[in-house]
């Protein structure tokens, strides 16, 4: 299985990952009533964001951004729906953070990267990694590093941890580290459409968001320079602005609204939507629905935290893949790959469950097949891992 189309990608972002919740607890921003804008809340969550060079492909660099802790607050939204709407923006691995504990969490990239914020003990965390396949690697600007068998990556300190996946460099860690501490550029200080974007936008509770010179490529979008999805609770309603920034007012008059409005109800959860509106060289359009159904239909994206632990054997041309830490899951969903296609054992031929310390042995001569890869996937939300020894 391929990874993410950047067309799948934009889709999934609004799809499972644009959703969020406000409360009169959580500050006393001026909003237009109807949308999810927000500019009087500062957009705190841009000091942790490092320019986009860090990244292989710069110009697909999204950033998102969950306040879980007022997720949490909200009386209409159960503690399942809380845990899988931070969850849906979390680190893909199970990193032994307790549930209520998560504050915030800000993400770059469709599970590539990102930091996790709140009031957890980073003890606990550090005896998590340590007891599923990750191996202390040094210190960094007061974090302690850690790196798993998948080449994933992640820093410890108190209610703070910064992660990587394995399909991000390794560079990413240290920038983000060195980005909250002023001791790197940030992604809203080497973009200027990002700034102006995240100025107009403040800080929602949750966001996703891209922006810069290639930042919207497809459909009535082409021109774009920017892109926002988000969402805002206002007691029993949940409010969602979807933003498109432009070059210039111009731009953003000739953009076909008709093309807009369709573009955006093609997504898997939208709400009717109010009205397609143009201010200056950003264009917006705005819904609503009822809390209930937000929270119900937001989690249905939301993928299983797992921490995958791949012992190769290269001798033996044979990789044994196991379940080391993190949630349930179900076997028919699971799928390994190769290169040259499924694996002719997959984990469905021995467990109905996957729990942790269920492992299975496949056969895997690198040189040959190439990365292995476990495909997680349920219809409703796919993601994949990725084993390469070569890397």
């Amino acid at each position: 299985m391929a990874y993410l189309s950047r067309r799948k990608l934009l889709r999934r972002s609004g799809a499972a990952l644009g959703v969020g919740v406000l409360t009169a607890s959580s500050g006393t921003a001026t909003v237009t009533p109807g949308t999810a804008l927000a500019p009087d809340r500062a957009p705190t969550y841009r000091r942790w964001l490092p320019a986009p060079r860090t990244f292989r492909d710069a110009d697909d660099y999204f950033a998102r951004y969950v306040d879980v802790a007022t997720i949490r607050a909200h009386d209409d939204v159960s503690v399942g729906e809380a845990r899988g709407l931070g969850y849906a923006l979390g680190p893909p691995d199970h990193l032994g953070i307790p549930e209520g504990s998560v504050d915030e969490v800000i993400q770059a990239g469709l599970y590539l990267g990102g930091v996790v914020l709140g009031t957890f003990d980073a003890d606990a965390v550090v005896e998590t990694l340590l007891g599923s396949s990750y191996e202390r690697v040094g210190e960094y600007g007061g974090y302690d590093r850690f790196e798993g068998s998948l080449g994933q990556r992640v820093a410890v300190r108190e209610s703070a941890v910064v992660w990587a996946s394995e399909r991000l460099s390794g560079e990413y860690v240290e920038a983000t580290i060195d980005a909250r501490s002023g001791d790197a550029p940030r992604y809203h200080e080497e973009r200027d459409a990002f700034a102006a974007l995240t100025e107009r936008i403040g800080r929602p509770t949750v966001l996703t968001t891209s922006a810069g010179d290639r930042a919207i490529t497809e459909g009535p979008h082409t021109n774009a320079t920017g892109h926002a999805l988000l969402w805002l609770l206002d007691g029993a309603d949940a409010h969602r602005t979807q933003l498109l920034q432009f070059p210039d007012s111009e731009a953003a008059g000739a953009v076909d609204r008709a093309k807009f409005r369709r573009g955006s109800l093609g997504g898997a959860f939208t709400p009717p939507h109010i009205a397609v509106r143009q201010s200056g060289r950003s264009v917006r359009l705005d819904g609503t629905v009822g809390v209930a159904e937000f929270a119900e239909r937001a989690v249905d994206g939301a993928t299983p935290a797992v921490t995958w632990a791949v012992d190769h054997d290269p001798a033996a041309d044979e990789a044994t893949i196991e379940h080391a830490a993190g949630d349930a899951v179900d076997a028919a969903t699971l799928t390994l790959e190769t290169l040259g296609g499924e694996t002719e054992r997959q984990f469905a031929d021995e467990y109905g469950t996957v729990e942790p310390g269920d492992a299975i042995t496949v056969a895997y001569d690198a040189p040959n097949d190439g990365a292995l890869r476990i495909v997680v996937g349920d219809g409703s939300a796919v993601y994949t891992r990725r084993f390469d020894p070569a890397e």
